[in-house]
């Protein structure tokens, strides 16, 4: 079952696509010097990856996920993905639904299985970056910035699976009214396309900037 989201707050995209699609604010959707660069080599990279029966792929995974944050990975739990780890890209390359990833989510348990940075903690959001760069379409990234959007707590992010749960069912609800418009505001200031999960989180990024 979806879980749909209990926090009271949630984001007005059409307000805020409408807010950053000025000559003046345009700028914000492109990250620090080098940052969104490397976004779609990034992707390009993970695609070449083969549904491997070893480790190596997903501790590679790892470490792009985390240097791209930029932080340092302390733990990646290869057996920690709800499935076997020659399973494990293939199943989440497979998920093409919002239903289909929250499925995936649930049977990874409530520890994320990739954890760093200076909390050194099981987070949810950098196994988000990684899940991202398996299935763009499908797997949003999520942080401290985009989940403020939510009323959602830097630590209730990093932690609580639940809470990735139910903005990625969020996003995806949004893409028919928003997705089409984001992606094209995303595409002119990138300089290469994005899919609609990503042009939204890049939407909530951009207009959280302090």
């Amino acid at each position: 079952m979806v879980r749909r989201l209990r926090e009271p707050q949630t984001p007005d995209f059409g307000a805020l696509i409408n807010f950053l699609d000025t000559p003046e604010c345009r700028g914000r959707l492109k990250g620090r010097a080098g940052y969104d660069d490397r976004y779609p080599h990034l992707l390009s990279t993970v695609a070449g990856f083969s549904d491997s029966d070893d480790a190596d792929d997903l501790v590679a995974l790892a470490h792009m996920a985390y240097g791209w944050m930029p932080t340092s990975l302390e733990r990646c739990k290869t057996d920690g993905w709800g499935v076997p780890k020659s399973k494990v890209l293939s199943r989440i390359r497979a998920c093409g639904s919002a239903a289909a990833a929250v499925e995936f989510l649930g049977g990874m348990g409530s520890n994320a299985p990739l954890s760093g940075g200076s909390s050194s903690s099981a987070s949810w959001i950098g196994t988000s970056k990684a899940l991202h760069f398996v299935n763009p379409k499908i797997f949003p990234i999520w942080d401290e910035k985009v989940a403020s959007h939510y009323g959602c707590s830097a630590a209730k992010a990093r932690e609580q699976r639940t809470k990735y749960e139910e903005y990625l069912v969020h996003l995806h609800e949004s893409l028919p009214a928003h997705g089409r418009r984001a992606c094209l505001l995303a595409q002119n200031v990138l300089g290469y396309k994005v899919t609609g999960i990503r042009a939204l989180e890049k939407v909530l990024f951009a207009t959280n900037l302090r």
